[in-house]
């Protein structure tokens, strides 16, 4: 059985087990297109983002450009506070990043995505599904190379 983040948020006392799962919740998609995913937290916290943080340098920092793939699938709207950290831990990136982020969920959640993401990247695409996102990084990918 695979085991899956929990609705909760992931704190300084989390098990070795639980850190584990949270950093494979960042990894390479696909390398020769240089596409990192991140699954976000169901709930979001300093620590957790911290963790993800950690994998997020290892993958990045031989990279130029690359592409983010975030699935926002089951997180919740994070708070003011979480929303400044975000953009905080993003902030060394964002010039050579593209993020494309799915949400599998309505008009009115892709609206709200949009509005956190617009204060967080320069490039940004707001999508349903995963296929749409990936298409989108697909996209982008072909015509960087030219």
């Amino acid at each position: 059985m695979v085991a899956v983040l929990e609705a909760r948020r992931y704190e300084e006392d989390s098990t070795p087990e639980e850190i584990e799962l949270l950093r494979k919740q960042v990894y390479v998609y696909e390398d020769e297109n240089d596409i990192i995913y991140y699954k976000e937290a169901v709930r979001y916290s300093e620590f957790q983002l911290d963790i993800y943080f950690e994998e997020v340098e290892k993958l990045v920092t031989h990279r130029g450009f690359f592409y983010f793939l975030i699935d926002l699938v089951d997180t919740e709207r994070p708070s003011a506070k979480i929303r400044s950290y975000l953009k905080y831990k993003f902030k060394p990136y964002v010039k050579r990043m593209h993020v494309a982020a799915y949400t599998g969920k309505n008009v009115w959640m892709n609206m709200a995505a949009k509005f956190v993401m617009s204060g967080t990247f320069d490039s940004f695409s707001i999508h349903k599904t995963k296929e749409e996102a990936l298409a989108e990084l697909h996209g982008r990918v072909h015509r960087r190379r030219g």
